[in-house]
């Protein structure tokens, strides 16, 4: 029988082992985590690689935009989220807050204006405000504020530069992005000690059962150095990638 008269029941014969091979293949039994792909969320998923390590479970960081990210964990399209800010699981219910907090971040007012000082909340009243969506931190400093919501850095900025804006609301290192800008090199950096802010784990309620189990991971972590020594040496890559 000659290749092309075998073509047919070679065809046929495709979905079947298609069908055997899913069947077959080990199931995957780790995490998927989503991770909104900033500093410090970036240096908070070191630390729980090392810490699921210890349990012997794999983590995968999945990367989505910051408000998705949390809608995604939330529904269990993921199994949790990296690193955001404490208190959520009262907007959230299907997220468990593990504890203890596995990196800060850092709020910080981004301005051009050299006389403008922020001190805390009250300082940003009357003030042209932008923020980027799906960033708690700045959501909750501008609550009942007005404020402009754009999801591209870029215009973000460009509305600073242009004296559209008087000031960004975002985390630190976010004007690392600007280097070499046009512009760029009237940016101030104002970090509030008030607006260092702890982040925190979470896990979907479908895997409430691991919460004390990675708590005591992490809580021992913490103690003998291994988060501080993560935290410090993790990487803070491009916000806008």
């Amino acid at each position: 029988m000659s290749l092309f008269s075998r073509l047919p029941l070679l065809l046929a014969l495709i979905p079947a082992l298609l069908a055997w091979s899913a069947k077959d293949a080990p199931a995957f039994d780790g995490l998927v985590l989503s991770l909104a792909p900033a500093a410090p969320a970036t240096q908070g998923a070191a630390v729980l690689k090392a810490a699921y390590a210890r349990l012997g479970i794999l983590v995968v960081f999945r990367d989505y935009p910051a408000r998705r990210g949390l809608a995604e964990a939330n529904a269990g399209g993921a199994d949790g989220e990296v690193a955001r800010m404490g208190g959520l699981a009262g907007e959230l219910p299907n997220l468990i807050q593990v504890k203890p907090s596995i990196a800060t971040v850092q709020g910080v007012a981004v301005t051009c204006d050299p006389d403008l000082a922020v001190r805390s909340r009250d300082d940003l009243v009357g003030l042209r405000i932008g923020v980027h969506p799906g960033i708690r931190l700045s959501e909750k400093l501008v609550h009942g504020l007005d404020h402009v919501v754009e999801g591209r850095w870029e215009q973000l900025f460009r509305m600073l530069y242009i004296d559209r804006l008087d000031v960004i609301i975002a985390f630190d290192g976010i004007e690392r992005t600007q280097a070499g800008r046009p512009g760029a090199e009237r940016l101030r950096v104002i970090r509030p000690a008030r607006w260092r802010i702890p982040l925190y784990h979470y896990l979907n309620r479908r895997h409430a059962d691991l919460v004390p189990r990675i708590e005591a991971v992490l809580e021992t972590m913490r103690a003998d150095g291994e988060t501080a020594r993560l935290l410090s040496g993790g990487p803070i890559p491009d916000p806008q990638k």
